[in-house]
């Protein structure tokens, strides 16, 4: 097997876990190809959506939603039977 030839790596990270004010975050965006902004599921909130994106912007860096469960209790990670109506309305409330 062989391996195609990639002229570059990607960093792609999630951001926003951790609050809107996050040193550690703010200077991963800086060097990050693609950033995933925590909506409010697991992580996140409205604030450091907004404070992440623009700090994206100002970087060049693409961004995409990091949606999961409603589960902030367990950081996303616990299975839910949500019915799809369910799922589907709490993920639209994660933009």
């Amino acid at each position: 097997m062989s391996i195609p030839h990639v002229d570059r790596l990607r960093l792609n990270i999630d951001t926003g876990e951790r609050g809107a004010d996050h040193v550690v975050d703010h200077a991963l965006v800086a060097h990050a190809d693609i950033v995933n902004l925590a909506c409010g599921g697991h992580a996140g909130d409205a604030e450091s959506v907004a404070v992440f994106q623009q700090l994206a912007e100002q970087h060049g860096t693409r961004v995409s939603a990091h949606l999961s469960y409603p589960d902030r209790e367990y950081f996303g990670r616990r299975a839910m039977n949500l019915p799809f109506d369910d799922l589907a309305r709490a993920l639209d409330e994660q933009r």
